[in-house]
């Protein structure tokens, strides 16, 4: 378990983006553009000291959370994983004293928007009436599900987070919410410097 007062400072790491999108829908085109993912080392770590890590378990995650929430922490938790692998991090057992313990958070909302679309048509000009693709612009109210994810890396020994990084997006983008949190996992972990 990671100590309350790692609790703390995750409440102080900053929120952002998320995934990619398909533009299946026109209508959420420029939704899906309002995009943003980050991720921040913290100067007082020395990230090539760091050899092994743990992820908690599913069962120790709160019974209480919803199953959409439990699933999106299993799969930032997993997709971490493969991630920290591919820096040269060896994944270890909770209880084998790791290096560095593997957190996640995960939160969705339904959010409404106006999206300010073209209408084609005919319009009036200096020489009469002109066709265009985009003769007026017409708001169009919108429904959208928002996600946001924090994950990184505590270090339970030192009582500090050396790696953090979050994503937040329009779920209703991608293909999957799977799909989302592994694009945005992926960009966060991107900063993260393989071990020599």
């Amino acid at each position: 378990m990671i100590c309350s007062k790692v609790w703390q400072g995750l409440a102080l790491v900053g929120m952002v983006l998320a995934t990619g999108c398909s533009d299946d829908d026109d209508i959420y085109e420029d939704v899906c553009n309002d995009q943003r993912v980050d991720s921040t080392i913290n100067p007082l770590a020395d990230l090539s000291t760091y050899h092994t890590f743990a992820v908690p378990a599913p069962d120790t995650l709160p019974p209480d959370l919803p199953l959409n929430v439990q699933a999106g922490i299993q799969a930032s938790n997993a997709a971490a994983t493969k991630e920290l692998m591919a820096k040269g991090l060896v994944p270890v057992e909770p209880d084998a004293m790791p290096d560095l313990t593997v957190f996640s958070l995960v939160r969705s909302s339904e959010e409404s928007g106006v999206i300010w679309t073209c209408v084609p048509g005919y319009y009036w000009g200096w020489w009469g009436y002109t066709w265009s693709s985009c003769a007026w612009v017409e708001a169009v109210p919108v429904q959208y599900t928002v996600g946001t994810l924090l994950t990184g890396v505590a270090d339970p020994a030192k009582q500090m987070i050396p790696f953090a990084g979050s994503a937040k997006g329009i779920l209703d983008c991608a293909s999957s919410t799977q799909q989302s949190i592994e694009t945005a996992v992926s960009f966060i972990y991107s900063k993260y410097p393989a071990l020599p």
